[in-house]
């Protein structure tokens, strides 16, 4: 509020980032959301990010955080970064092995707002990840739609028979459902199938619920009578998906008992690491941190702002491995009013491209992503694209050129021209031309980590610089290791 009375260079009081002596990037600034890129090596994560992740722990609001691991080292890094500020206490990491788990369907369906719908929704989205890269026509949607349809019937159904509803209980049901009328009025099969147990428990206390009714009629004429093709594709693809999420070593931290939620990681503060490298595990790890990071939004969006609301930090490094586009979209533009920070770094804009299924609308969807994001860092890069892209952000400015020429054999003599001699056939031209105030070319010279300096150029919107009074500056950072 007093900023204005602020002496110059002095260190603003919501201060994050050092840019200069005179310019700061603050906490309520990043609300608007940090998008960070650059080429391997350019030291965009030891430069720029480490500097960042250590100004918003030690931030006196102390905000909680969700960091998503792509890298196999990510999570040791941040967890340096809490010991670093005194957050030690504060991090809950989530591991292979260790002693956090979140069961990501039944914190859904009994979060405040959440429900089958909700978890539904969460299915839908690890199926979109995961088949985000391949060739699809307009009625390849009805399979995955038809699949999720089935696991929220079964989710319904085993929420109605009071048991704890995770991926391993949703394939079981699946795999237990009636596979023709007859199967249906089989004694013996209605004696051994889950499925059929479910129902029977979920029947007595609520036999007359709408939702049990659609799930019913689901159960015992449209899936028995589906036709054996379609039914085996349906089945085929709800298998699949789920048999990925648990067959890896990870899958006790997505399912069975829950010691973590992300409510409870919101109001206290907790710097949550989810420590499941896609390098290492695989795409199912990128479609379970999808997930994660889609259930801690909606837990965002759900608190009440009415009291004191601690700041939270979606922090993700590769972040467009655990992008969904229309969500993100969404969220990043409501992110300052729910008080949420997000921070995604990548390397440049084809391999995010590429990382949303490669098409032309996925090359929209990454330039609609970035530029919800106020406050833009360009490390050193060597794509032009994405020089080009940044370069933009600068604008342009005005440019007068000078040309001329002589047609005499004799060369122009300028102290002849000034005492009225003769200088021959003597023409000069001048024009204006628009050029970029930031040339792409000179992200290719930024330093690297040279002497331990990472240089990069900052964009933020709305904002004149006081170092130099532009919309963009040239900053250096100290590398820390």
């Amino acid at each position: 509020m007093f900023d204005f009375f602020r002496l110059p260079g002095s260190r603003p009081r919501d201060a994050v980032l050092r840019l200069t002596p005179r310019d700061w990037i603050t906490q309520p600034q990043c609300c608007s959301n940090i998008f960070i890129s650059g080429m391997i090596g350019s030291g965009k994560t030891t430069g720029i990010c480490s500097n960042l992740a250590l100004g918003l722990y030690c931030h006196p609001s102390r905000p909680g955080a969700l960091i998503l691991c792509q890298k196999p080292d990510e999570g040791a890094r941040h967890i340096a970064y809490a010991r670093q500020t005194g957050r030690l206490s504060d991090v809950i990491h989530v591991t292979p092995g260790g002693r956090w788990r979140m069961n990501l369907l039944d914190s859904e369906l009994n979060a405040k707002g959440g429900g089958v719908e909700s978890a539904k929704a969460l299915l839908g989205v690890i199926m979109e990840a995961a088949n985000r890269n391949r060739q699809r026509t307009s009625s390849d949607s009805y399979w995955p739609e038809s699949s999720e349809r089935q696991m929220g019937y079964a989710m319904s159904i085993l929420q109605m028979a009071s048991l704890v509803v995770g991926f391993q209980e949703v394939l079981e049901f699946c795999q237990s459902c009636p596979n023709s009328p007859e199967q249906l009025k089989d004694p013996k099969w209605r004696g051994s199938s889950f499925a059929a147990k479910c129902v029977l428990a979920a029947s007595i206390n609520h036999a007359d619920d709408r939702n049990f009714k659609m799930a019913w009629e689901w159960f015992s004429t449209e899936w028995p009578e589906l036709s054996e093709k379609t039914r085996s594709i349906i089945q085929s693809v709800t298998l699949n998906t789920l048999d990925k999420l648990l067959s890896n070593r990870f899958a006790d931290l997505i399912t069975g008992d829950t010691t973590f939620t992300a409510e409870e990681a919101l109001r206290e503060g907790k710097l949550v690491i989810f420590d499941v490298p896609g390098a290492v595990f695989g795409p199912p790890a990128q479609w379970a941190a999808v997930a994660v990071k889609l259930l801690f939004q909606r837990a965002a969006m759900r608190r009440s702002l009415k009291g004191e609301c601690r700041p939270f930090i979606f922090y993700t490094d590769e972040a467009a491995n655990f992008c969904v586009p229309e969500l993100d979209a969404m969220f990043l533009s409501q992110s300052r009013q729910f008080k949420c920070i997000c921070v995604n770094v990548i390397q440049n804009i084809p391999l995010a491209v590429t990382a949303l299924g490669s098409s032309e609308a996925a090359r929209h969807q990454v330039q609609a992503w970035i530029s919800n994001h106020a406050t833009v860092i360009g490390c050193a890069n060597s794509d032009p694209e994405t020089n080009k892209l940044l370069s933009s952000f600068a604008g342009e400015v005005k440019e007068v050129t000078f040309g001329g020429s002589n047609g005499s054999s004799q060369p122009y003599d300028i102290v002849g021209d000034f005492l009225g001699q003769q200088q021959g056939n003597v023409t000069a031209s001048w024009s204006q031309a628009f050029r970029p105030a930031l040339p792409s070319e000179l992200f290719l010279g930024l330093a690297k980590g040279h002497r331990g300096i990472v240089e990069a150029y900052v964009f933020q919107s709305g904002r004149s610089f006081a170092s130099n009074g532009k919309t963009w500056i040239k900053a250096s950072f100290r590398q820390r290791f």
